[in-house]
């Protein structure tokens, strides 16, 4: 289980903010890259260090978070070669945005006291939860459904978490997500066609990716640990696997995995792990690269891949009683 929360901080918050000490001491970087037709194309905001893109629409549209050097953590939206900045709603300490529609509608986490946020027309709205809840919105398709998670506590204060809640929010109505195999499912994106792809943990802190469509859960299962992160509206779905060479990220379509390696080598580094996280409807992906140095010290790439990997959704909660701000990867 704590390799699954720390995969959470590490990848959510890539260096800037939420996992530093794993960043300094092993010498981590990660990048964000556009993959289109077999090319992949670096994305970097200007003065960051660290650029991560999450998700991507069919205008190319990109939104994601880029980290500076102070720390500081930004959401970005990339629009025709221009990166704007996204603060988040009034009193957010932390956005991010996390996935983006064909109309530009952006959600993502970072609001206070509430279960993720819609950035419409210009405008932050908040989508209310139960009492006593946090959490995040991940994906949002174009008829405004929305999936994310969100946390119960005990009080308003947020000291102690009760459980962990995935959910399709739906005009205004929150409905529970849950794969019946898992003890814990996070939804990550949703399509047009209001399937929903995601991550379920069982017993022993193991994650299985998900697709949730007409009433009916099928496991996705590469590796290890599988998370599937993103899916379009041909029902291609995109994710990050682990074995014991790290983790990679893969493509499904047609019933076949298709594992996909960034082919960028940084002089003195080893890659450790690869996430793709959006696909949209031309098959153009978005996601991210890391390395870490290459030393023998370091853990072995399977246990970095974990802690890298994201999205499980158990980070998710203990980032949350920390900072009172949902991350998703």
């Amino acid at each position: 289980m704590r390799t699954l929360i720390a995969s959470i901080l590490a990848a959510s918050g890539i260096c800037g903010s939420i996992a530093p000490a794993y960043c300094q001491t092993y010498g981590f970087q990660t990048f964000g890259f556009l993959y289109d037709g077999g090319t992949y194309t670096s994305l970097s905001a200007p003065s960051a260090n660290t650029t991560v893109a999450f998700g991507i629409n069919n205008a190319q549209q990109i939104v994601g978070r880029y980290d500076t050097p102070t720390p500081n953590s930004y959401g970005y939206l990339y629009d025709g070669g221009t990166f704007t900045t996204l603060l988040g709603p009034s009193g957010a300490t932390s956005s991010v945005p996390y996935g983006i529609n064909n109309q530009g509608q952006i959600v993502g986490s970072g609001g206070p006291s509430d279960i993720g946020w819609l950035y419409s027309g210009g405008t932050y709205t908040h989508l209310v939860g139960p009492p006593n809840t946090a959490g995040a919105a991940y994906g949002i398709n174009d008829r405004g459904q929305i999936v994310g998670a969100y946390n119960t506590f005990t009080d308003a204060s947020f000291s102690t978490l009760v459980s962990t809640q995935g959910y399709l929010y739906t005009n205004g109505i929150l409905t529970p997500i849950v794969d019946p195999l898992g003890i814990l499912t996070i939804p990550n994106d949703i399509n047009n066609r209001g399937q929903i792809v995601g991550s379920y943990v069982i017993a022993g802190s193991k994650s299985l990716g998900f697709l949730y469509s007409d009433g009916v859960y099928t496991t996705l299962s590469l590796g290890t640990n599988t998370v599937a992160l993103g899916i379009n509206d041909a029902g291609q779905i995109v994710g990050t696997y682990v074995d014991d060479t790290g983790a990679h990220g893969f493509l499904y379509s047609g019933g076949t995995y298709t594992t996909l390696d960034d082919p960028l080598t940084i002089s003195g580094k080893t890659r450790l792990t690869q996430s793709f996280y959006s696909i949209n409807d031309q098959g153009q992906i978005v996601g991210l690269i890391g390395f870490r140095d290459s030393v023998s010290s370091v853990p072995e790439p399977s246990t970095w891949a974990m802690l890298l990997i994201g999205f499980a959704g158990v980070g998710f909660a203990a980032y949350r009683r920390r900072t009172h701000v949902a991350h998703r990867p």
